[in-house]
């Protein structure tokens, strides 16, 4: 098995190879073309060495995405924190009815989770949903489960693990053949990514170490938190809640209400 994933080129609907590596300078002074992507890829944010950017590129070099992924939770997970097509693929930058590339998003989750086995995190992929309809998407059509945040109000975050990373992983190494079809469940993720204005919400360091300490709670209870039952969530949910408010009173000096563990 050779992790040699295609998209589909609309104008002809035939599925092209693409290759995922890291990206260049010359791929980041892209992005501030005309027209210039939606997310300045030099921010400090993910200008930190933590963060690993990645490109996509046809066969011909041309850029058709970038996107970049962080090792977090002492190597347990992949966060993906950000995913972009070109603006040649994205309507809402160039305003044209057709994009040029299709199942790029899907793509760019495969490669997260390649890149998370490459590292030592099992496949483990966790991201943050930028809507409520491409959250809805990555439940359905992926099988991506809800884990905790810190508030209820922000970014729905997800995990994908397990046998649904394997589904996803195949299929989207099997999609090889031509006539492709560009209504497949799996590609409308570029659609709504395209309204939403990226594939992914980029978590800030607080939602990181939120779910890092998650992952610490269930490393300590012995609970794979992506099988666990709605019993074994509930447990280690709320012991992260009650350390991670504790942690905050202690690094803050500031006395919070936080209400005790297990109680109405």
């Amino acid at each position: 098995m050779i992790f040699v994933p295609h998209i589909i080129r609309c104008a002809d609907n035939i599925s092209i190879p693409v290759d995922i590596s890291s990206a260049s300078a010359d791929d980041i002074a892209a992005t501030h073309g005309s027209p210039s992507w939606q997310t300045d890829l030099d921010s400090p944010y993910l200008s930190n060495p933590d963060v690993s950017k990645y490109a996509m590129k046809a066969p011909n070099g041309e850029l058709i995405a970038l996107a970049a992924y962080k090792i977090s939770g002492r190597k347990t997970y992949v966060y993906i924190l950000y995913a972009e097509s070109a603006p040649h693929s994205n309507a809402t930058i160039t305003g044209k009815v057709e994009r040029k590339y299709s199942g790029i998003g899907a793509v760019l989750l495969a490669f997260g989770i390649k890149y998370s086995i490459d590292n030592g995190c099992r496949g483990d992929i966790v991201f943050d949903a930028k809507t409520d309809e491409l959250a809805r998407h990555y439940a359905e059509v992926f099988g991506a489960k809800r884990i905790s945040s810190i508030s209820s109000g922000g970014p729905k975050r997800f995990m994908l693990a397990d046998e649904d990373a394997w589904l996803l992983f195949q299929n989207i190494l099997r999609r090889r053949l031509k006539n492709m079809k560009q209504n497949d469940p799996t590609y409308v993720i570029d659609e709504l990514a395209e309204r939403a204005g990226g594939y992914f919400a980029m978590p800030t360091q607080d939602d990181i170490a939120h779910t890092d300490l998650l992952f610490d709670v269930c490393r300590q209870f012995g609970i794979h938190y992506y099988s666990a039952t709605p019993k074994e969530k509930a447990f280690v949910e709320e012991v992260t809640r009650v350390t991670w408010a504790k942690e905050q009173e202690t690094l803050t000096g500031v006395k919070q209400d936080i209400p005790p563990a297990f109680s109405a």
